[in-house]
């Protein structure tokens, strides 16, 4: 009278495809994104490196440097709260395509100049 049976599924029923770490068609953007994330971050621990030896070649205090150090990261601190606008109107692709060019707009004048003006080398070691 009330016997239940039990569901299973049989062997070819069930499903085949397993779960991807990437969507299909991301895997590009995807690798990309982490290449990019993982040269930032190399960038960013190198600058307590070079802050260090540029201290010595430039002369530099101490307190400069620390300083400078401080712009850096400070830096982090005070975009934080413009990128979390700009992720949340328009999304996480835009706000890092945007930091991108901020940084390569901010650095090309530098490069421009430093091309176009050519100093002379002080030797400092006779």
């Amino acid at each position: 009278m009330g016997e239940t049976v039990a569901q299973t599924q049989p062997q070819d029923e069930r499903p085949q495809d397993k779960a991807r770490f990437v969507c299909r068609g991301l895997t590009v953007p995807f690798i990309l994104l982490a290449v990019c994330f993982a040269v930032w971050g190399s960038a960013a621990n190198l600058t307590d490196v070079m802050v260090g030896v540029f201290r010595h070649i430039f002369v530099v205090s101490n307190a400069r440097s620390a300083l400078l150090q401080t712009a850096y990261y400070g830096a982090y601190f005070t975009l934080a709260i413009p990128a979390s606008f700009i992720n949340r109107r328009f999304g996480y692709k835009i706000g890092v395509l945007t930091g991108l060019g901020v940084a390569l707009i901010r650095g090309t004048p530098g490069k421009l100049r430093s091309m176009t003006h050519s100093r002379q080398p002080v030797n400092r070691y006779p």
